[in-house]
């Protein structure tokens, strides 16, 4: 299970010190309403307003800096060079994604890019070593020209180009590509929404259907989104990690759902992942493990680019598998092998 390092927690209770709980609650409150209900509006700026920073964290940097762990594992077990890493964060708010990809990949280089001075300031002290720039991320020529094998834009995506169409988001990102070194990965994480859930599919779509660059995840094909095409359900991650007590403390009042990270993502490459047979039996669970009388039942995006609803009969499990089965998460990808579920690729598999 993804673990919040000791060492961030008391960096940022220690920072946050002198503010009484009940002021960084309401500041809490603030940010994840603007986050998630009002939405309407540009999320709170932190040179604007330094007194969100605390806020901000101790609650939502845990989150992202957790949260980039799993597809980032599941991409390492997929192909993806774990060593001598250069890595380029857009929209990189106080570093939280690029510090938590830093704890999968050996980093040695990192280049973090947002418009709030004083979200980089405070990565400058957690990373002095990092490189950081105050810019407009969509400017590409704003900032330099080099090449990185790991490219991460976290929750800033639908954002920055909220009143953008779909194909001209997919525009700027062939232009992007071209700052991404040849075994490289371009990472997008966005809010499980609907909304922002579904742009990252139609913009997967655009990239299946011109063929220039290689998708790693969430999808095992290249066929159109089935679950775009059905316009019933969105793909998103459900994952489970190990909340920080001060997390849990500050929540205690506001009853955010926290025992659980949700969230979309893309990866794309422009070389391919290690290839996946195309076939039914591979599939990406896109829905919780359901146990109904006598089996268990489930959905998948398989490999061969459909939708298929599985089940398992509980007389064909044994009582290890059947624990097991409990265990299983939203985003695992499983082989339907001999009426077993065989975990093929987890983000967690990495950390047992």
């Amino acid at each position: 299970m993804v673990n919040y390092p000791d060492w961030l927690e008391k960096w940022w209770t220690g920072y946050a010190r002198d503010i009484p709980p009940l002021q960084l609650e309401k500041r809490i409150r603030e940010l994840s309403d603007s986050y998630t209900i009002d939405r309407s509006r540009s999320f709170p700026n932190f040179d604007s307003r330094p007194d969100l920073i605390p806020a901000y964290g101790l609650f939502f940097f845990p989150q992202t800096f957790s949260r980039v762990q799993f597809p980032l594992l599941e991409a390492v077990q997929r192909g993806l060079a774990r060593e001598n890493v250069s890595l380029l964060d857009l929209g990189s708010g106080m570093g939280a994604a690029a510090l938590g990809a830093s704890t999968v990949l050996q980093v040695n280089h990192a280049k973090c890019i947002d418009q709030s001075r004083s979200a980089l300031d405070i990565l400058k002290k957690l990373r002095p070593e990092w490189s950081t720039q105050a810019a407009d991320f969509r400017q590409l020529n704003a900032w330099s020209d080099e090449q990185y094998d790991l490219i991460l834009i976290s929750f800033a995506l639908n954002e920055a180009f909220k009143s953008e169409t779909p194909t001209a988001i997919y525009s700027w990102i062939t232009k992007l590509m071209t700052r991404l070194n040849p075994g490289g990965l371009l990472l997008i994480l966005e809010p499980a929404l609907r909304e922002s859930s579904e742009q990252l599919e139609k913009i997967r779509n655009l990239i299946a259907s011109e063929n220039r660059f290689f998708i790693w995840g969430p999808c095992l094909h290249h066929q159109d989104c089935p679950l775009l095409r059905a316009g019933k359900f969105w793909c998103h991650e459900v994952r489970q990690w190990r909340v920080p007590q001060s997390l849990s403390f500050l929540n205690r009042h506001l009853y955010r759902e926290i025992a659980v990270l949700k969230f979309s993502f893309l990866m794309i490459g422009k070389e391919p992942a290690f290839p996946v047979e195309q076939t039914e039996e591979i599939f990406r669970l896109i829905s919780p493990i359901t146990k109904l009388k006598g089996k268990y039942v489930a959905k998948g995006c398989a490999a061969d680019g459909l939708e298929h609803e599985y089940f398992w009969l509980k007389r064909g499990l044994n009582e290890e598998m059947k624990h097991r089965m409990n265990e299983f998460e939203r985003g695992d990808i499983l082989r339907f092998q001999d009426r077993q579920p065989v975990n093929l690729w987890s983000g967690t598999n990495m950390l047992e």
